[in-house]
């Protein structure tokens, strides 16, 4: 029955967008805690007043509004009209704030037109306005016609059209005008209504958006869940914890039971009040009619509600109910390892030892097949079952996803699981298969010695006889590494020929020791050659040429420059004295040794030219021998001249000048300075009388040998001016006399002056003062006192008269000859003042007359 004025109030789904840039965005719906809109007047035909209020229920501030858009052609043709409705057609647009305050947006209406033929009103805002939880949207807009005839009409009421998601469908009435019993217009009357306890002035008693009229069954007491409650007064009328409002009239499972009612509205045979009215999947479709709540492709009747991960969420909310960190919308439903567990449920989908977790969705063979469903993830032959978790080579991820699980740069297909050295570790797994101490990485897969045997598996890669785990991977610098290398001290001998021997004991083996007999010589300049014959090679030998001295002191050296190193050759030196004679010994201790010096005794001759014989017969060879001929002047003063020709080197002549003296007693002084040492000077004191005839006497007693002495006689007078001559004839030489002249005045006193200009000094002259009287008569009295001697004076008495007039006569026979008597003639007058003249004529000078004076 109808009425003539009613309300229609229903839920409004508000469809809210993400504001960016102030750009209104597609969004999720959001839910309305009450929504209504009321019609007036309700009456068909009629000119009305559409009121819309909405209350937002959110908690993303960032929705917002940004149109409105009614339609009122949901289900059903709607015959009323909103195409004459314009801008100036909108009342009131506004948001109510949940704090109290009010937005006034009518002002900030963009757009507000009909189409469909009128079926659709769309407002727009130049704007776009945040919206929050409690805030109410609220429009209202006249000049809308209602349908031309009474009845229940469904509308879709939207906020912001640009959302994708569908707005919720309800229903309003529109009355016929004619006076009914049924006031509330819910299709039951009034009195039936009193009876069932609903109330006639409301068409929804309980407020949870049905119609008194549906929840009744017309008007049937209907309790759904048995709580004494009739479901129009009940707001949860199955009791599943979802108020009808939420739940609404819809059969979502179409199994002819309204969801308001139905315990279980998605029909997934889990009860809507385990799954509530959240949106586990964010599909907009509540859990309790979603079919699918984890949106992970496989059924909540599939799933059901065991907790298989026991992560207290059950199966069909759990997007990875074995928590094994694939979903299950990956995993699916399938049975990859035919074991009775689904792959969702199934911890280690394809059975091959490994969990899920651990394996993932990544192909790491990309085969197409993703690891946790791959019995051989990284494709190397090698079940994953096999190769399992381990991680070998430390640097992740773990072997089944490793082509090469040890890092050693050769395959795991390669390598397979073959265990070569028996160790327990499968080659692919082995960083060194072979056992060798060589790492795979390093060997590789080449084959060295062409053995058909890849390196990494060969024991012996260079094929030399000695084992890769001896030789290791050191190199001689050369860039290969021994266990390649058939030399790898590179000493060009081979190692096959050196072996591990440790000839030199210096821990080091001959094949890897550049000098294996420890002398210091390089085996690759020593070779292989037996230069002593002895049967062991010269780079093991430490003495090859078996002269007695070590290679090693030897060395390479070709100090002869004969082609033949000194550590081969027997006489290094070349001076036809062996080497094994001349031995090590450093003779004169200038270095190097005597076998490898010319001149050992650094003589300044030759050992060549001196030999190895023995003049001095001291034991000493002459190359050796300082001084070969034992005289006390070395060799190197001496040299190789022969000073005296008589056949016989000097430095092998004991008398080198040949002057009779041994050239011991002369030595190499040189006593006059002339540049000529004594033993080689015929003339050591260079007196002018050769050493030969001046000997080794000492005449004048004075520790100077005569050959030395320039003053033989110690006469004062230089041996070179006395000479050799005998002036007195005496038998003694002038130089050893000391009276040269007999004169009885020795040489050292009268000296080589020549007193009377007669060219004969005066100790070779008999006369020196040339007054007639001898020297030997004078001597060296000095009568008058004067100075010098009666030799040297003419006037020895000094009485005026020259010793030449005097004479030696004694006139007054007084004992004093005349030169020295003042008064020769003894008359009491000087002769000094009778002077040399006659007074009497008398032919006798007044001096020596006594009687002088003149007669008369």
């Amino acid at each position: 029955m109808m009425v003539k004025q009613s309300r229609a109030v229903f839920l409004v789904t508000i469809l809210i967008a993400s504001a960016v840039g102030g750009v209104a965005l597609a969004g999720n719906a959001v839910a309305s805690a009450d929504a209504s809109v009321e019609v007036s007047p309700a009456d068909p035909g009629a000119t009305a007043t559409h009121d819309i209020r909405a209350v937002v229920e959110s908690n993303d501030d960032s929705n917002s509004l940004n149109s409105v858009e009614v339609d009122y052609s949901v289900d059903g043709n709607f015959d009323g009209t909103v195409s004459n409705v314009d801008q100036s057609d909108v009342v009131t647009a506004e948001i109510e704030r949940s704090d109290g305050s009010v937005v006034d947006v009518s002002d900030d209406l963009d757009s507000v037109s009909g189409s469909n033929n009128g079926e659709t009103l769309a407002i727009g805002f130049g704007g776009s306005y945040s919206l929050s939880e409690g805030d109410v949207v609220h429009v209202v807009y006249d000049a809308a016609e209602n349908p031309q005839s009474s009845g229940t009409y469904d509308v879709d009421v939207a906020v912001n059209v640009q959302s994708t998601d569908n707005p919720t469908t309800t229903t309003y009435s529109i009355g016929d005008g004619d006076d009914s019993n049924d006031t509330d217009g819910d299709g039951l009357d009034d009195s039936l209504e009193e009876s069932l306890g609903t109330d006639i002035d409301s068409a929804d008693t309980d407020g949870d958006g049905i119609d008194d009229g549906v929840e009744t069954d017309g008007g049937s007491a209907v309790d759904t869940d048995g709580d004494e409650t009739i479901d129009a007064l009940d707001d949860d009328s199955d009791d599943d914890g979802i108020s009808d409002s939420t739940e609404g009239a819809t059969d979502a499972d179409g199994d002819g039971t309204a969801d308001y009612r139905d315990v279980d509205s998605d029909g997934d045979g889990t009860f809507d009040s385990t799954e509530g009215t959240n949106d586990a999947d964010g599909d907009n479709v509540p859990n309790y009619l979603d079919t699918d709540n984890d949106g992970d492709g496989i059924a909540d009747a599939v799933e059901g509600t065991d907790d298989a991960d026991g992560d207290s969420t059950p199966n069909y909310l759990d997007a990875d109910s074995d928590e094994d960190a694939i979903p299950d919308s990956t995993e699916g439903d399938a049975d990859a390892d035919a074991d009775g567990t689904p792959d969702f449920l199934d911890a280690d989908s394809d059975g091959d030892g490994i969990l899920d977790s651990a394996e993932g969705t990544n192909d790491a063979d990309s085969d197409g097949v993703p690891n946790y469903l791959d019995t051989d993830a990284d494709g190397d032959g090698i079940p994953d079952s096999t190769e399992g978790t381990t991680d070998t080579d430390g640097d992740s991820p773990a072997d089944y996803l490793q082509t090469d699980s040890d890092n050693d740069g050769i395959p795991d297909a390669t390598e397979s699981t073959e265990d070569a050295d028996g160790d327990g570790v499968p080659n692919y797994q082995d960083a060194d298969s072979a056992g060798d101490g060589i790492t795979d990485s390093t060997e590789g897969t080449d084959d060295a010695d062409d053995d058909d045997v890849p390196n990494y598996l060969d024991t012996d890669n260079d094929g030399d006889g000695i084992p890769d785990a001896t030789e290791g991977t050191n190199d001689a610098d050369d860039g290969v590494p021994n266990y390649l290398d058939t030399d790898s001290d590179g000493d060009g001998i081979t190692d096959s020929t050196e072996g591990t021997d440790d000839t030199d004991g210096d821990s080091t083996p001959n094949y890897l020791d550049t000098d294996s007999d420890e002398d210091g010589l390089l085996d690759s300049v020593e070779g292989t050659d037996d230069v002593d014959g002895d049967e062991a090679p010269n780079y093991l030998d430490a003495d090859s040429d078996d002269d007695g001295i070590l290679d090693s002191t030897e060395k390479t050296n070709d100090v002869d420059e004969d082609g033949t190193p000194n550590f081969i050759d027997t006489d290094s030196d070349g001076d036809s004295i062996p080497d094994s004679t001349e031995g090590t010994t450093d003779t004169d201790g200038d270095s190097p040794a005597d076998y490898l010096q010319t001149d050992s005794d650094n003589d300044g001759i030759s050992d060549a030219i001196e030999g190895t014989n023995d003049a001095d017969g001291d034991g000493v060879a002459n190359y050796r021998d300082f001084d070969a001929d034992g005289d006390g002047i070395p060799d190197s003063a001496e040299g190789t001249d022969d000073a005296d020709g008589d056949g016989a080197p000097n430095y092998l002549d004991t008398d080198n000048d040949g002057d009779g003296i041994p050239d011991a007693t002369e030595g190499t002084n040189d006593a006059d300075s002339d540049g000529i040492k004594n033993y080689l000077d015929t003339d050591s004191d260079g007196d002018g009388i050769a050493d030969s005839v001046e000997g080794t006497n000492d005449s004048d007693d004075d520790s100077t040998p005569n050959y030395l002495d320039t003053d033989s006689d110690e006469d004062e007078l230089l041996d070179g001016a006395e000479g050799t001559g005998d002036v007195d004839g005496d038998g003694a030489p002038n130089y050893l006399d000391a009276d040269s002249d007999g004169d009885g005045v020795l040489d050292s006193t009268e000296g080589t002056n020549d007193a009377d200009g007669d060219d004969v000094p005066n100790y070779l002259d008999t006369d020196s003062d040339g007054d007639g009287i001898t020297d030997s008569t004078e001597g060296t009295t000095d009568t008058d006192g004067d100075s010098p001697a009666d030799y040297l004076d003419t006037d020895s008495d000094n009485d005026g008269i020259a010793d030449s007039v005097e004479g030696t006569e004694d006139v007054d026979g007084d004992g004093l000859p005349n030169y020295r008597d003042l008064d020769s003639d003894g008359d009491g007058t000087s002769d000094e003042t009778e002077g040399t003249d006659d007074a009497d004529g008398d032919g006798v000078p007044n001096y020596l007359d006594s009687d002088d004076s003149t007669s008369n």
